[in-house]
């Protein structure tokens, strides 16, 4: 996963020991991921010179952006925007929500008429203003706001570029609802309202904002299809764990600037029918994943973008064709394609591939690739001798499959997890193995 672990030691601390600072995650997914460390302006004053900023990929080979903010005194929420968040707050702050943070603790320490500059909503990272005052980015997720509705004050915020209120509630808010309020937002580049309790269905209202580029509804109540307007215009589209059904569409893949789909989890039946050809066009498309839906067919060949993909508990069928040469995460496990699996051993990037309880595949398991850490290959009909094993694999089951040949010939001394199961392996059990 895309996760980055960022840290900063003040100057003249030893790297040697712990960091000053860590960040607070703002937003992560599989293909980005944001996260913020905000340094106290007293610290700044008494810890003058260089920092050192750490950022750990624990997988993937991510692109790693750094923008640097120091709003002064002079930047403070502008009145007119100050108001229309008291509007929300004399919204949802009723009953229980009183005493959550955002009714006990931002509004009474951020948006009162006399506050310290430092307590500001717009110092408040990460959220942020521009010199106007006007908010850029309103990030307050799970804050226990409690809306009878989606507030249409967050339609007046006329400089928003990004808006994160997940899991908070706005009642039986829809998805109408919603791009009612927001449609008219002209910077407008990122939403992320998961697991609001948002209902109806999901339509192309936000997709005419010509900025957007991200949109977060998963973990909702949405029914219905998934329209082609929101897979040809945004950059990143999560859904999962809704209800959605139906077909999954065309893409206008000469336009599509689509670099991920998150539709897995649907509840009920799910999506249903085929993967669509054109989805082997997405020039830009890195992460898929449609698992846990009742989609049938063959998949299709994947686009030489592909990073990720994920079409497990599905009932695709045929064979598995080569996989793109950058990928790195693949799980087609819990289906019913057939043949052998593809070579694997020129996958240089490939560190997960997870194909297990395909009972109808047959042949060898495939020579593995260099830096392969997880392997799932239990219950596909396998047959032979298990190949060499990466150095660095940790997690391998090979369960419920015809495999022979010596175990004690396999080095278990680096695995978290061997499972071998039900095969014909003879010998004794590996000097390096334990039990738990």
């Amino acid at each position: 996963m895309l996760l980055t672990c960022r840290s900063i030691w003040y100057p003249g601390s030893s790297v040697e020991g712990p960091p000053d600072l860590v960040q607070s995650e703002f937003y992560i997914s599989i293909a980005s991921s944001e996260g913020w460390i905000s340094i106290k302006p007293a610290d700044l004053k008494t810890h003058t010179g260089q920092y050192l900023l750490s950022v750990t990929a624990f997988s993937g080979s991510p692109s790693v952006q750094l923008r640097v903010t120091s709003p002064g005194p002079e930047v403070m929420l502008a009145d007119l925007e100050r108001e229309l968040l008291l509007e929300v707050a004399a919204q949802c702050c009723d009953g229980e929500a009183k005493g959550s943070d955002f009714c006990s603790f931002v509004v009474p320490k951020s948006l009162k008429q006399a506050h310290a500059w430092t307590s500001d909503l717009c110092h408040m990272a990460p959220n942020s203003c521009n010199k106007l005052g006007q908010l850029t980015r309103f990030v307050l997720p799970t804050l226990g706001l409690s809306c009878p509705t989606f507030p249409k004050q967050l339609g007046q915020l006329p400089a928003l570029t990004h808006l994160d209120l997940r899991g908070n509630s706005f009642g039986q808010a829809t998805f109408a609802d919603v791009a009612e309020v927001l449609s008219g937002l002209p910077a407008l580049t990122g939403v992320a309202l998961s697991d609001t309790g948002m209902t109806g269905s999901l339509t192309c209202d936000l997709s005419t904002i010509p900025t957007l580029q991200f949109l977060d509804v998963a973990y909702n109540y949405l029914e219905g299809p998934l329209p082609a307007c929101l897979l040809n215009n945004l950059t990143e589209l999560y859904v999962s764990s809704n209800a959605l059904s139906g077909t999954l569409p065309a893409v206008a893949a000469n336009i599509s600037p689509l670099k991920l789909l998150y539709a897995n989890q649907q509840r009920g039946a799910g999506i249903t029918g085929t993967i669509p050809a054109s989805f082997s066009a997405l020039q830009s498309l890195a992460y898929l994943n449609l698992g846990g839906n009742s989609l049938k067919g063959s998949l299709p060949a994947l686009p030489t973008s592909i990073k990720l993909v994920d079409v497990s508990s599905n009932t695709l069928s045929g064979k598995v064709d080569p996989l793109p040469v950058g990928a790195w995460h693949m799980d087609i496990s819990k289906n019913s394609f057939t043949g052998m699996l593809p070579g694997l051993s020129s996958y240089e990037h490939l560190q997960v591939f997870l194909a297990g309880n395909n009972p109808n595949m047959q042949g060898p398991v495939p020579t593995l690739p260099a830096n392969l850490l997880h392997l799932e290959l239990a219950g596909c009909g396998l047959t032979g001798t298990i190949p060499s094993l990466p150095a660095g694999i940790r997690h391998i089951d090979l369960s419920d499959n015809s495999l022979k040949g010596l175990i004690q010939d396999i080095d278990t001394s680096q695995m978290e997890v061997f499972r071998a199961a039900n095969n014909s392996l003879t010998g004794p059990l590996p000097g390096s193995i334990s039990f738990s």
